[in-house]
């Protein structure tokens, strides 16, 4: 994502100095206006569901098609920090969570490690008691 927003950031720089340097008088190259008719046939293409070349196409004057694409990428550009925004909080909270099941664990498991002692003890002290009551059947019982 950052790398797509840091992309995204290039190009909309790159269409702000297009714009300021044709609103300073400069003419297209050929080149640039090659790309702004690529540019204006995406715009239309997503925007209008219409193909480039097709006769509906409306036309656009360069300066309201650069005025709508930088608002478009810049509202492209705050959805995209919110959306990182929202990941990163819902981030934090699931690191919470699992930081507090991680200690609620290993308290289950202390306990569960003390209960297991005294389970054992207990059947240490029933063999004993079993091989007590078992002398005191056969020798009998001498206080």
């Amino acid at each position: 994502l950052r790398e797509e927003i840091r992309r995204l950031n290039v190009e909309v720089s790159s269409l702000k100095e297009r714009y300021h340097h044709h609103g300073e008088g400069g003419d297209l190259t050929e080149e640039e206006e090659e790309e702004e008719l690529s540019l204006i046939g995406r715009y239309v293409n997503s925007n209008n569901g219409n193909a480039v070349g097709n006769n509906a196409v409306p036309r656009y004057s360069a300066q309201s098609l650069e005025d709508s694409d930088v608002a478009s990428l810049q509202s492209i550009i705050a959805m995209m920090r919110q959306t990182i925004d929202q990941s990163n909080r819902e981030k934090d909270l699931l690191e919470q969570r699992l930081s507090a099941e991680q200690d609620r664990s290993q308290m289950e498991l202390h306990a569960f490690a003390r209960t297991l002692e005294g389970v054992d003890d207990l059947r240490k002290s029933a063999e004993v008691m079993g091989r007590e009551i078992r002398r005191i059947k056969v020798r009998g019982y001498r206080p």
